[in-house]
């Protein structure tokens, strides 16, 4: 997420080169902060557009109806078939990004697609105390406690679970590593396995904290959209890449922000090594022209490197980047998709529980 705040980085002194019927955990639905109005080009803010110093944007808005922690945002039903599939979105979308992938798998799979907290249209949980470390994960950690329970109290036995973007894939690494007997195999869709900092950077958790204070706290709503990925990153299809970018920017900046910095907080890559279950990651591969100068390497240091580093250390995963598709692989190489899918589902059923 955010291909463009790499300037802002060095700014802020962190140099840096659906099917089925939604069952809301969180009672209280919020407003989207965003909406369509017909103008999809991301806006070029000037200056005066880009810092607000009255904001605070690492706090929720007066009024605003939180969850518990542990909570997760929606768990949304879909498929006929045995095998239990958890779907867990990030990036701010809803489990409604999945309705695609649910409808080409619906007679094989039982499908729980899942929003985080402050996704789709629910609920955040409170934000923590003040001074408390974004690399405490207290969002993260309560996703993945609430993705726990979930599986427990739905009675499902090592169910595959999906996960799509950085900030769900950080929830479900760390399930996958510490619960291993949860799951029966992970597929990572479009994620990073780390944020690339540069060594003078400092330690990752202070630079980010340092970094929110001084770039996410006041950051406006006309900066935010340009600082997002393009439509061009999430689908071949037009329609489908609009809707998308539209759909990034419905959580608040506050929710957005929290994911955001506690997922570039921490670092999957020593967890990694510690994975025991079948575990796959699928990374955007997009064509060669789209690849060209900053793009390539964007998708390459971000989506690419942590994961090949990972196994460059021992880690049991296996990579493989998807030419020709763009963050929904799902649309745009679904065969890629189903054929990762199909493969972990054939591990879990050979490995007795």
């Amino acid at each position: 997420m955010f291909g463009r705040w790499l300037a802002g980085l060095a700014v802020a002194g962190v140099a840096c080169g659906a099917p089925g019927t939604a069952r809301p955990v969180a009672a209280q639905s919020q407003s989207p902060a965003h909406a369509a109005t017909g103008e999809f080009k991301p806006p070029t803010p000037s200056d005066r557009h880009r810092q607000d110093s009255t904001l605070d944007n690492l706090v929720h808005p007066d009024g605003y109806m939180t969850a518990p922690l542990g909570s997760l945002g929606q768990v949304v039903p879909g498929g006929e078939g045995d095998t239990p599939v958890i779907l867990v979105a990030g990036l701010g979308f809803g489990a409604r990004v999945f309705a695609r992938l649910i409808d080409d798998h619906a007679e094989d799979h039982r499908f729980l697609a899942v929003s985080l907290a402050g996704y789709g249209g629910s609920s955040a949980p409170p934000m923590p105390p003040a001074g408390t470390s974004y690399g405490e994960r207290t969002w993260l950690a309560s996703a993945q406690s609430g993705l726990a329970r979930l599986i427990d109290g739905e009675g499902l036995d090592r169910p595959i679970v999906v996960a799509f973007y950085s900030d769900a894939a950080n929830v479900v690494t760390r399930l996958a590593a510490e619960r291993p007997d949860l799951v029966g195999g992970v597929l990572i869709l479009s994620a990073a396995a780390r944020f690339p900092l540069p060594p003078e950077a400092g330690d990752r958790a202070p630079a980010m904290d340092r970094f929110a204070r001084q770039w996410f706290r006041t950051v406006t709503e006309v900066m935010w959209p340009s600082g997002m990925f393009t439509p061009d990153f999430y689908a071949n299809e037009r329609d489908v890449a609009e809707r998308a970018w539209w759909e990034v920017l419905e959580p608040t900046l506050p929710v957005s922000i929290r994911y955001t910095v506690e997922t570039w907080a921490d670092d999957l890559v020593p967890v990694l090594g510690d994975v025991t279950v079948p575990f796959k990651v699928l990374s955007p591969g997009f064509d060669e022209s789209f690849l060209e100068g900053q793009n390539g390497e964007l998708v390459r240091t971000r989506m690419h490197g942590g994961w090949d580093a990972a196994i460059g250390a021992g880690a049991r995963i296996e990579h493989s980047v998807v030419s020709g598709a763009r963050f929904l692989i799902w649309h745009d190489r679904p065969e890629a998709v189903s054929e990762a899918l199909e493969e972990l589902v054939a591990t879990r059923e050979s490995i007795p529980p």
